[in-house]
């Protein structure tokens, strides 16, 4: 009832919660990049052990997911 009476409240409300949903997509957003970056470092890990292994390289892409090109940069 506030709200609907004074103007200046309504609009104070809105861009509060404006701002509470545009900083929770953001965060969404980095969660989900950090997520993914987390995965590749993992997967650049996984090859990297493998090769010390001396494990063949097409192996090494199928178990990491990693392109052949990319463990091949990794070796060198």
């Amino acid at each position: 009832e506030l709200f609907s009476r004074d103007e200046a409240e309504r609009q104070r409300a809105y861009q509060r919660e404006e701002t509470l949903a545009a900083w929770s997509i953001a965060m969404g957003a980095n969660y989900h990049s950090g997520l993914e970056k987390g995965i590749e470092k993992g997967r650049l890990e996984v090859a990297r052990n493998l090769l010390r292994l001396n494990i063949d390289v097409d192996k090494i892409a199928q178990a990491s997911g990693l392109s052949r090109d990319a463990i091949l940069q990794l070796r060198n």
